[in-house]
């Protein structure tokens, strides 16, 4: 079976996404009791007892093909070979000649379940619990559509601040959420003719922003809805803690659900007036 022709495991047609317990098992389930029942026959019965091409062919050469365990594959087809020359010459064999093929074949079987075992150990997953998950998958709805339709570029990192949110890596979802903001306070600034925006500090954008406000008729309804945005980015410096928005070294869970908030509203109350 060439490796184009076999069916994916679901972890390698979905690399770096989420696969269900429940795909895992239906895949794998059957391929694993495969694997582990051939292997405790050829233990109990040994490998010269039991014909390879019944116990390798049927059972662990495909279950192994099925899960991808490649060296495992190679050193079946090593063992193959071994058998076949076995077969070839065994009415011509001395005692002794047997009795080395039969030593052979259990230190290549030996080998066979060592590869097996470290090649399923190189098979890792990470367990996600139900309410992350279904953050996980619903990453892309982070930010409110109106936001996502007057700027898609912050679909990838809105999304991935909520993936590693989900995947307890607080501090990455507070880097991502920073290039969020950085579009946020640079349109700011646009909004309210602050120039150069895209050079300057944000805390140059944001004190020049604040005093454009002040600077405006504060009867007007668009008056209050760009001081409802700057009262939501003071939410997001508060969130960050740090008055001139560098992050700290690290975040707690809490810490980084507080900023994910500010975040979205802030980015949903500039949407409706940038």
């Amino acid at each position: 079976m060439k490796p184009s022709d076999r069916a994916l495991p679901p972890w390698e047609e979905n690399p770096y996404r989420l696969v269900s317990w429940w795909h895992m098992e239906v895949f794998t389930a059957a391929e694993f009791y495969k694997i582990a029942r051939a292997l405790e026959r050829m233990g109990q019965e040994g490998p010269v007892r039991i014909p390879f091409s019944r116990i390798g062919q049927i059972d662990i050469f495909g279950a192994c093909s099925k899960l991808g365990l490649t060296l495992s594959l190679a050193q079946m087809n090593r063992i193959s070979r071994e058998f076949e020359e076995y077969n070839k010459k065994k009415d011509t064999l001395s005692e002794q000649e047997k009795k080395r093929h039969s030593d052979l074949t259990v230190e290549l079987t030996r080998g066979l379940q060592e590869r097996i075992q470290d090649e399923m150990n190189e098979r890792l997953f990470l367990y996600v619990p139900s309410d992350d998950a279904e953050l996980y998958k619903t990453a892309e709805s982070y930010l409110e559509k109106p936001v996502i339709d007057k700027w898609p570029n912050l679909i990838e990192d809105s999304s991935e601040s909520v993936k590693c949110f989900a995947l307890s890596r607080y501090t990455a979802c507070i880097f991502h959420l920073m290039r969020v903001m950085e579009f946020g306070v640079q349109k700011l600034g646009d909004k309210l003719t602050v120039k150069l925006t895209e050079e300057l500090y944000w805390q140059t954008i944001l004190d020049r922003a604040d005093k454009a406000i002040r600077a405006l008729d504060q009867k007007a309804e668009e008056t209050k809805k760009l001081a409802s945005v700057s009262a939501n980015l003071y939410n997001v410096k508060l969130a960050w803690r740090n008055e001139v928005m560098h992050p700290k070294a690290t975040y707690t869970k809490e810490e980084a659900k507080r900023v994910l908030d500010s975040v979205q509203s802030f980015m949903a109350e500039l949407a409706s007036v940038a």
